[in-house]
């Protein structure tokens, strides 16, 4: 498959799916119901979400669907990510648990090194972690809703 034969294919798939997807996103009227659609040439089998209506989809995708009707499965996937708000609210609960997580390892950190010189550092340097762990555990959550 050539790079434009992946691309007209994953361009008609938006194309078939866009007006059902639009009323519907249009009808929750929560998320994003713009969406920009860019391709990779990764072929691995792979699409996401992005902020502010992103989405993209890995050639891999394309290659590897049987049909047409699977390559609009994805892109469908895709766009209820946007609809339903996942992008946002996936935003919110990294920068809650980035808080969360530097808050709890900076107070271990403090509690485990009150004694020592390099308390400052070592305090810090487990809020930071702990602001990533908590930013990743956040990032990856999601409601049942």
């Amino acid at each position: 498959m050539t790079d434009d034969d992946a691309i007209a294919t994953l361009n008609a798939a938006v194309d078939r799916i866009r007006p059902a997807a639009l009323q519907v996103c249009h009808e929750m009227n929560v998320g994003v119901c713009e969406w920009h659609f860019t391709a990779l040439r990764d072929r691995s089998l792979n699409a996401s979400a992005g902020p502010n209506g992103a989405v993209v989809v890995n050639r891999g995708v394309v290659e590897y669907a049987v049909n047409d009707e699977e390559v609009m499965m994805v892109v469908a996937h895709e766009v209820g990510h946007q609809a339903a708000n996942h992008v946002a609210k996936g935003q919110q609960n990294q920068i809650v648990g980035a808080v969360v997580g530097a808050l709890i390892f900076g107070a271990l950190g403090a509690v485990a090194t009150s004694n020592s010189r390099n308390g400052a550092y070592v305090t810090a340097q487990a809020a930071q972690s702990g602001s990533q762990l908590g930013a990743a555990i956040g990032r990856i959550s999601f409601s049942k809703e």
